[in-house]
């Protein structure tokens, strides 16, 4: 399995919502239209199939990128990441199968500073 970076840009705020339903269903939001996917290569064009099919593919763009493997999913950064490492995650049974949906953190675990 490898880490990707997927990105998108959607025109219009509908099928924004619906492309955001799609990759939070597999992907770890990290910003607001980045996540991170940790899967095969075929996953990851299951994916971006699934994102394309509710996308206008003549003014909406998915895009992704493949982390070296000795790339940490923290990568580098300035300023104030958003928490990656949820913590609590929702076991949730349905049509796609088993999936973790990560839970909603009122504060951050750690910043910058106590790590110092």
């Amino acid at each position: 399995m490898a880490m990707f970076v997927v990105a998108y840009d959607i025109a219009d705020p509908r099928r924004l919502q619906r492309v955001a339903r799609v990759m939070e269903r597999y992907a770890l939001r990290t910003q607001r239209s980045v996540f991170l996917f940790r899967g095969t290569v075929r996953e990851l064009e299951a994916l971006l199939d699934s994102a394309a099919a509710v996308m206008d593919l003549r003014a909406d763009v998915v895009q992704a990128w493949q982390l070296r493997s000795e790339e940490t999913f923290l990568g580098r950064c300035r300023g104030l990441p958003g928490w990656l490492c949820p913590d609590a995650a929702i076991a949730s049974a349905g049509a796609d199968g088993l999936r973790l949906v990560p839970g909603r953190s009122a504060s951050r675990a750690s910043t910058d500073e106590e790590d110092r």
